[in-house]
């Protein structure tokens, strides 16, 4: 490979493992954070496993679906972006309902 190309590269993994540090965060304290907006266990075990199971639902049926696209970056930006503008609506949550740990795991 062309040097150019690796650094580019290099460089792209940086800004994303930046956003993911940042991420991972963010993430440690979603169980915290629903439980002083009211949540119950019955709400902390799906924020906590949800993941997991999303990621492992979704992954292959992605993959598949980025293998047949013509243009991916688009279809890789559009998802970091919903994935962190949904992370940012939580900030939202305390004055959107009454809802509020409920709202929380939908959001998520």
């Amino acid at each position: 490979m062309e040097k150019q190309i690796v650094e580019r590269n290099l460089r792209y993994l940086v800004i994303e493992m930046f956003w993911a540090a940042i991420f991972t965060g963010c993430v440690s304290f979603n169980a915290a954070y629903m439980i002083r907006l009211g949540g119950s266990n019955l709400l902390i075990s799906p924020l906590t496993s949800g993941a997991a199971l999303i990621n492992a639902l979704a992954t292959m049926p992605f993959a598949a679906l980025l293998e047949r696209a013509a243009r991916r970056k688009p279809l890789i930006i559009g998802s970091l972006a919903i994935l962190r503008l949904g992370h940012l609506a939580l900030i939202a949550i305390p004055w959107l309902s009454s809802w509020h740990a409920e709202t929380m795991l939908l959001t998520l």
